[in-house]
């Protein structure tokens, strides 16, 4: 015959969809506890809230560190939301002080404001006797060299 053999005809069937597995159920992972932020004066420690030692302050809610007492401040109880600071006429130059028993006393003609990390020498027309600010002399007195005591 002249006309060409007809192709066979396949039917169009749907491509099955692959085949899944169904996947596992996650795996649930514990949660940790709720915790609630620390009080002023104590830190975040794992799951715990730890009161900062001496020499050591923490201000506000939630803290995660305690900060050292810089120089010329104390601390002398735990749990601190600040630090003392040495007395005017005294000063100390440690970090972390515990005591206010670190703040030592000014030396003649020399003195200090509060929270001071050194004494300074009294300007001319100031004095100290010691353990004190720079004082201005009085009417009628005066100092004239920087340094003065009396």
């Amino acid at each position: 015959s002249e006309f060409p053999t007809p192709l066979p005809t396949t039917s169009l069937l749907p491509t099955p969809a692959p085949s899944q597995a169904p996947s596992p159920a996650p795996i649930p992972t514990p949660t940790p506890e709720p915790t609630l932020p620390c009080l002023p004066g104590y830190f975040r420690n794992a799951f715990s809230c730890t009161a900062c030692p001496a020499g050591k302050k923490a201000e506000i809610k939630g803290s995660t560190a305690c900060e050292t007492c810089g120089a010329g401040r104390y601390s002398e109880v735990a749990g601190s939301t600040q630090c003392d600071q040495c007395a005017s006429g005294r000063y100390s130059g440690a970090m972390g002080a515990t005591s206010n028993g670190t703040c030592a006393a000014c030396s003649v003609g020399k003195g200090s404001d509060e929270g001071a990390s050194d004494c300074a020498t009294c300007a001319a027309g100031y004095f100290s006797p010691g353990a004190s600010p720079c004082k201005h002399c009085v009417r009628g007195d005066y100092q004239p060299t920087a340094g003065g005591g009396a």
